[in-house]
Protein backbone atom coordinates (compact mmCIF):
# COMPACT_ATOMS: atom_id res chain seq x y z
CA UNK A 1 0.00 0.00 0.00
CA UNK A 2 2.97 2.32 0.74
CA UNK A 3 4.44 1.98 -2.74
CA UNK A 4 0.61 2.85 -4.26
CA UNK A 5 0.83 5.86 -1.71
CA UNK A 6 3.95 6.45 -3.21
CA UNK A 7 3.17 6.50 -6.81
CA UNK A 8 -0.29 8.30 -6.90
CA UNK A 9 1.58 10.82 -4.50
CA UNK A 10 4.07 11.08 -7.82
CA UNK A 11 0.99 11.49 -10.29
CA UNK A 12 -0.95 14.00 -8.59
CA UNK A 13 2.64 16.00 -8.55
CA UNK A 14 3.22 15.13 -11.80
CA UNK A 15 6.25 13.64 -11.67
CA UNK A 16 5.13 10.61 -13.43
CA UNK A 17 3.05 10.19 -16.89
CA UNK A 18 -0.62 10.66 -16.59
CA UNK A 19 -2.03 6.73 -17.26
CA UNK A 20 -4.96 6.17 -19.73
CA UNK A 21 -8.01 4.18 -17.91
CA UNK A 22 -6.15 0.96 -19.22
CA UNK A 23 -2.53 1.85 -18.41
CA UNK A 24 -2.81 1.20 -14.96
CA UNK A 25 -5.51 -1.16 -13.30
CA UNK A 26 -5.77 -1.88 -9.60
CA UNK A 27 -6.68 -5.30 -8.19
CA UNK A 28 -7.81 -4.86 -4.48
CA UNK A 29 -8.02 -7.63 -2.11
CA UNK A 30 -9.81 -6.48 0.34
CA UNK A 31 -10.93 -10.28 1.11
CA UNK A 32 -8.19 -12.32 0.67
CA UNK A 33 -5.11 -12.77 2.61
CA UNK A 34 -2.92 -11.32 0.30
CA UNK A 35 -1.98 -7.31 1.98
CA UNK A 36 -2.76 -4.65 -0.01
CA UNK A 37 -3.16 -4.40 -3.74
CA UNK A 38 -1.93 -5.53 -6.76
CA UNK A 39 -1.07 -3.52 -10.00
CA UNK A 40 -1.15 -3.90 -13.47
CA UNK A 41 0.41 -1.61 -16.32
CA UNK A 42 0.21 -1.68 -19.74
CA UNK A 43 3.42 -2.69 -21.91
CA UNK A 44 3.37 1.10 -23.13
CA UNK A 45 2.55 2.76 -19.91
CA UNK A 46 5.20 0.77 -18.01
CA UNK A 47 7.84 1.69 -20.40
CA UNK A 48 6.78 5.34 -20.00
CA UNK A 49 6.73 5.29 -16.07
CA UNK A 50 10.11 3.47 -15.89
CA UNK A 51 11.90 5.75 -18.04
CA UNK A 52 10.47 8.94 -16.01
CA UNK A 53 11.60 7.20 -13.03
CA UNK A 54 14.88 6.43 -14.26
CA UNK A 55 15.88 10.18 -15.04
CA UNK A 56 14.48 11.29 -11.52
CA UNK A 57 17.11 8.16 -10.77
CA UNK A 58 19.60 9.57 -12.92
CA UNK A 59 19.31 13.33 -11.56
CA UNK A 60 19.31 12.95 -8.20
CA UNK A 61 15.42 14.29 -8.20
CA UNK A 62 14.43 11.68 -5.13
CA UNK A 63 17.86 12.04 -3.37
CA UNK A 64 16.44 15.62 -2.86
CA UNK A 65 13.21 14.44 -1.01
CA UNK A 66 12.94 13.99 2.65
CA UNK A 67 10.91 10.82 1.20
CA UNK A 68 14.19 9.58 -0.57
CA UNK A 69 13.77 5.66 0.49
CA UNK A 70 10.29 5.43 -0.22
CA UNK A 71 10.85 6.77 -3.68
CA UNK A 72 13.65 4.28 -4.46
CA UNK A 73 11.64 1.44 -3.05
CA UNK A 74 8.84 2.17 -5.42
CA UNK A 75 11.14 2.40 -8.26
CA UNK A 76 12.50 -1.18 -7.26
CA UNK A 77 9.16 -2.26 -6.95
CA UNK A 78 7.74 -1.67 -10.51
CA UNK A 79 11.03 -2.34 -11.43
CA UNK A 80 10.22 -5.86 -10.28
CA UNK A 81 7.10 -6.08 -12.31
CA UNK A 82 6.34 -9.62 -13.71
CA UNK A 83 4.88 -9.37 -17.43
CA UNK A 84 1.41 -11.80 -17.27
CA UNK A 85 -1.56 -11.47 -19.42
CA UNK A 86 -4.34 -10.52 -17.89
CA UNK A 87 -7.93 -13.18 -19.43
CA UNK A 88 -10.34 -11.36 -16.73
CA UNK A 89 -10.65 -7.77 -15.44
CA UNK A 90 -12.51 -9.15 -12.66
CA UNK A 91 -11.74 -7.42 -10.01
CA UNK A 92 -9.20 -4.44 -11.63
CA UNK A 93 -10.24 -1.36 -12.13
CA UNK A 94 -8.96 1.64 -13.52
CA UNK A 95 -6.15 4.03 -10.95
CA UNK A 96 -8.86 7.02 -9.71
CA UNK A 97 -5.97 9.11 -11.14
CA UNK A 98 -6.45 7.49 -14.40
CA UNK A 99 -7.31 9.38 -17.57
Amino acid sequence: MNQLGMLTNGLMKGLYPTPGKTDLLVQNHYESNIDGCTLFFSKTYFSDLTSVMQNHINSSSYAQSNAEDDWIDLVNGVMSAEECNISESNGLSPHFLAK
